[in-house]
């Protein structure tokens, strides 16, 4: 069946921010094609994950690492590097032909309107991970707010999958989280490595937990309440713009999560600035 396209996948629009014209008319093709089957991408982007970690705990194997935590932090921590680097691009192309921007959105930008195939294809990926990641952290992460973080991610993303609604919400929870992860992988990778005495430099460690709180409480600590609170609020709720046949409990749902999300960073962020005091004084 020939599905109508929505005006952000019009073919001639090739203009992007990070990709060159000739590599945006290859993801805008690989965006079609994977609109057409999203359980074959899920089910072989999880798998392309799952290989990477395994093909990175094997080639850390020579450096000598005795320590299962360790490696395994390393390797999570790295190939959430990889997914962030594919996923945040594919967002901010989706969200901007929606008629986003950081602080003023056109009239036609809609947080429940309806899917691009450039956004599903950002939403199939960040869904793989997710899937990937929860079984992966599943024997190393005791903490039930990072399964539960996981588990409502997945239900999260294939909520919006499922209806073709609410995309611009999720792609704006991938934009914001995805784009400041890559600030909190690197500070656990140089933490893990402090932490075992594998790498001495205590002093940047220190560096790279104050720009990780940094990252975090400006763009998900004074960001995100305004974007992933009050705009689904307005426009799911307050004026029902393209959510008005969605039925409430999934208006709900996208309005609670990154609310929830919002205050397990508050949680986070109180959490680092004490270690990083504790550990500042203790040096």
């Amino acid at each position: 069946s020939c599905q109508k396209m929505s005006s952000e996948d019009k073919p001639e629009d090739f203009k992007s921010f990070f990709y060159p014209t000739w590599a945006m008319k290859k993801v805008v093709s690989l965006a079609e094609w994977a609109s057409n089957n999203k359980l074959l991408v899920t089910f072989a982007t999880a798998s392309g994950f799952k290989l990477l970690s395994s093909a990175i705990v094997l080639g850390v194997t020579p450096l000598g690492w005795d320590d299962d935590w360790l490696i395994q932090t390393f390797a999570a921590c790295s190939v959430g590097l990889v997914h962030s680097s594919i996923v945040v691009p594919l967002a901010f192309e989706a969200l901007k032909r929606k008629g986003w921007s950081w602080f003023k959105q056109k009239d036609s930008f809609d947080i429940g309107g309806t899917a691009s195939k450039l956004g599903t294809l950002a939403s199939l990926i960040s869904n793989a991970y997710f899937i990937y990641d929860f079984s992966y952290i599943i024997p190393y992460e005791k903490d039930p707010l990072i399964h539960f973080h996981h588990l409502g991610s997945v239900l999260y993303l294939s909520s919006t999958l499922m209806t073709g609604r609410g995309e611009a919400a999720s792609l704006l929870c991938i934009l914001i989280g995805e784009g400041t992860n890559p600030a909190t992988n690197v500070y656990n990778i140089c933490k893990a490595l402090t932490d075992k005495g594998v790498f001495t430099g205590v002093e940047l460690r220190h560096y790279l937990g104050a720009l990780n709180i940094t990252t975090l409480l400006v763009a998900r600590a004074c960001y995100a309440p305004y974007m992933l609170g009050w705009k689904p609020l307005d426009h799911l709720f307050l004026r029902k713009r393209g959510a008005n046949h969605v039925h409430v409990a999934f208006r709900a749902f996208w309005m609670a999560l990154p609310t929830f999300f919002i205050c397990g960073t508050f949680l986070y962020l109180h959490s680092e600035i004490s270690s990083l005091r504790a550990a500042v004084t203790s040096s």
